[in-house]
């Protein structure tokens, strides 16, 4: 086009100008507006309308020569329009070049479009098609693993667990087996971290490591004549509480130093008398008792590794102590009254509950002579006492109830575990059979000893695992001849750690004196080992 057809050139401004300023007449209908800037568009509108109804014919006229020759008049029934002004063939022919660029550069960005699209389509159908595979191999693993559990919500009511079933097996050749000494693992412990076990000696502490059996560390205790009743390990598995004859020892579980103790009222020389004066009286010295157990009977940290809580016998009584873990000093004492010590410790989950095994110190039937009882700590009271007890291996809170399980005896009846809810004071389930309990990490499953009659005087012991809400038997161990002594499920939940006890008979000596047809005595020698297999 020739530079006088561009409305936007300078001549043409020049001409558009001077065309408003000679004729001032509004182009717009009505009278002219007093605002400069709506005149301003009002003259704009009146001299470029003309060329923009140019512009649309032009655009028009060509449309309908591309239509005439590619012969689609007939196909789109283009209506007829008026003719136009000819152009110039040069300016034509540069129209529809331009045109004819601007179509090409639409389709390929279409066509960019449809196939980035397409690629798109192919990728989020293979992510699909991944999710599902994994889908379903993951379910199938889960199906697998999940295969040998059994358990179903039930009601709350206690009832006796249905007998095994034929689902078992050995411990197998994964199992580790520690030795025992002549003290013969009278208190073990898992670290909470699961790879280490600490057992007392006869000389102190040992800790194992739990997937190899061998020994890590031997903590000497520091006093004369002094042993150890019990261990706890700490909740982050760096100190170990040892409760002994004389003293509570915290010991670094890593270099196997003692690095703080707490001991409690009176001398070794007080009599049976003086030691019922302890409760609540000053704490200097070491306690000795000369009656009724010696000294620190049992250890338990608290969940949240501010506590120790201690069983504490003074002769013909005792009563619980709960020191502070990082100072060694005493926060607070539980007693009771009567001729009665606590064996054995268990904390609730949560740290508000604190529960003991009480037995009478001079001793009794021990269906009537032995109770469980638990304190709520934040007021210090006795909220729980039921009889049954005397085996500090059963007792055991849930993790995340307040359900507590402990075994009891009754004349003429089998041994049970009973689990009571201690807040409503009413039995959840009973165990039939087992004297021993341990519950696994997440609360769902508990574990129990057991034993089958083969033969007149043979037995076959085994480890029994249930559901805890259904109480339905998930899967048996069988260990043998054996006598399951204690039994716990490592905090991991991957392995179960039994104290067990064999009798093997062996032949003594015949001494010079003895005449030829005397046979030689049969002396029992008992075997105590650690065992630690995998649970499936």
């Amino acid at each position: 086009m020739n530079e006088h057809n561009e409305p936007f050139s300078p001549q043409r401004v020049d001409e558009s100008i001077e065309e408003m300023l000679t004729t001032g007449q509004p182009h717009l209908p009505g009278q002219r507006s007093e605002d400069v800037n709506v005149r301003l568009v009002q003259d704009l509108q009146r001299v470029y309308d003309p060329e923009f109804t140019r512009y649309q014919q032009v655009l028009q006229r060509v449309e309908e020569r591309l239509v005439e020759q590619r012969g689609l008049i007939e196909k789109i029934g283009a209506a007829p329009r008026p003719p136009l002004r000819p152009l110039p063939a040069p300016q034509e022919r540069a129209l529809f070049q331009a045109q004819r660029i601007q179509r090409g550069n639409r389709k390929n960005i279409m066509d960019d479009k449809k196939t980035g699209l397409r690629r798109y389509e192919r990728s989020l159908s293979l992510l699909v098609a991944v999710i599902i595979l994994a889908v379903l191999v993951g379910g199938f693993f889960v199906a697998q693993s999940r295969f040998v559990q059994l358990g179903a919500s039930g009601s709350n009511n206690p009832k006796v667990a249905s007998s095994p079933t034929p689902k078992s097996s050995p411990t197998g050749n994964n199992a580790v087996t520690i030795p025992g000494d002549q003290m013969g693992f009278q208190s073990v412990a898992w670290s909470n971290d699961s790879q280490r076990i600490a057992s007392t000696t006869d000389n102190g502490v040992k800790i194992w490591d739990a997937a190899t059996g061998k020994t890590l560390q031997a903590i000497k205790l520091p006093g004369e004549n002094e042993w150890a009743y019990g261990v706890s390990w700490s909740p982050d598995s760096q100190s170990l509480a040892i409760a002994t004859n004389q003293a509570l020892r915290i010991a670094n579980s890593q270099s196997g130093t003692v690095v703080r103790s707490y001991t409690t009222s009176l001398a070794s020389t007080a009599t049976p008398g003086a030691m019922s004066s302890l409760v609540g009286g000053s704490h200097y010295s070491t306690l000795f008792p000369t009656s009724g157990g010696l000294g620190f009977r049992g250890a338990a940290w608290s969940p949240d590794g501010h506590s120790i809580a201690v069983n504490v016998s003074a002769g013909p009584s005792g009563y619980i102590q709960v020191v502070n873990a990082q100072t060694a000093t005493l926060d607070y004492t539980l007693k009771w009254d009567g001729s009665y010590n606590g064996d054995g410790l268990a904390w609730s989950s949560d740290g508000q509950y604190l529960a003991t095994n009480i037995f009478d110190a001079q001793g009794g039937d021990p269906a009537k002579s032995n109770f469980v009882w638990a304190w709520k700590l934040a007021s210090k009271a006795l909220v729980f006492k039921q009889a049954g007890g005397g085996n500090p291996g059963s007792l055991a809170f849930q993790p995340k109830t307040h359900n507590l399980a402990f075994n009891t005896y009754t004349m003429n009846a089998p041994v049970l575990i009973q689990v009571w809810n201690i807040e409503t004071n009413k039995p959840v389930a009973s165990h039939s059979g087992a004297y021993l309990a341990t519950w696994s990490p997440d609360g769902q499953q508990l574990a129990y000893n057991g034993s089958t009659q083969l033969g007149k005087n043979s037995y076959e012991s085994n480890v029994t695992i249930v559901a805890a809400n259904s109480g339905k038997v998930v899967h048996v161990y069988k260990e043998g001849a054996v006598q399951i002594a204690q039994l716990f499920w490592s905090p991991n939940g991957k392995y179960m750690l039994a104290i067990e006890k064999k009798t093997i008979m062996s032949k003594g000596q015949v001494t010079p004196s003895t005449t030829p047809d005397t046979q030689p005595t049969t002396i029992p020698n008992i075997q105590t080992v650690a065992r630690v297999f995998p649970v499936a």
